[in-house]
């Protein structure tokens, strides 16, 4: 048991600084980062379009959908290779669109409230005026709003990380005692 929470300890102490130094590049080189998950999109589309018009061979309407789809994950591949801000532009307008659209049934909903005087209205009214204006935001400045989620996305790795990191620390202090209650747990 014991050598099994070190090996999970270990692993996730990896796992963890990988992620801080991932988060923090994240946060330095947004720009580059998007970029390369876009060519790892791209590679991977390729891919997955290329083999399965190799492998499916077959000719059933299931084979005639498949092959669609693996025409389109190719073409998407050329456009991201093509117009490479595509990522960058698509995601947060989609993104703004999804939280505009969820939002303004919050708006609606948060008035409907207003005719019970026991119900504090206000504060659903403006989360989701401030989620609508989110929305807008990341639409009218698609590029700006991307390179802000990939720093904050940075952000949130290291600050996981380095709870991760801390927890992992007191785990190994601890793990004698972590071993037998977990021994008697499964010994039941």
């Amino acid at each position: 048991m014991i050598k099994n929470l070190k090996r999970y300890i270990y692993t996730s102490l990896i796992s963890s600084i990988l992620f801080v130094i991932i988060g923090i590049i994240l946060i330095i080189f947004p720009e580059t980062s998007l970029n390369v998950l876009r060519w790892a999109i791209v590679v991977l589309l390729m891919l997955i379009g290329i083999y399965s018009l190799i492998v499916d061979t077959n000719k059933t309407w299931l084979s005639f959908n498949a092959f669609s789809t693996d025409i389109l994950s190719i073409i998407f591949a050329v456009i991201l290779i093509v117009y490479p801000k595509t990522l960058s532009i698509l995601l947060p307008i989609v993104l703004g669109i999804w939280i505009i659209s969820f939002s303004s049934f919050g708006l609606k909903l948060s008035l409907s409230l207003r005719k019970f005087e026991e119900i504090n209205w206000i504060i659903p009214l403006l989360i989701s005026l401030l989620s609508v204006a989110c929305g807008i935001i990341l639409i009218i400045n698609p590029i700006g709003s991307m390179i802000t989620i990939t720093k904050f996305i940075g952000i949130i790795m290291i600050v996981f990380s380095v709870s991760n990191i801390a927890n992992m620390i007191l785990f190994k202090k601890h793990i004698e005692n972590i071993s037998k209650y977990l021994t008697n747990l499964f010994s039941l």
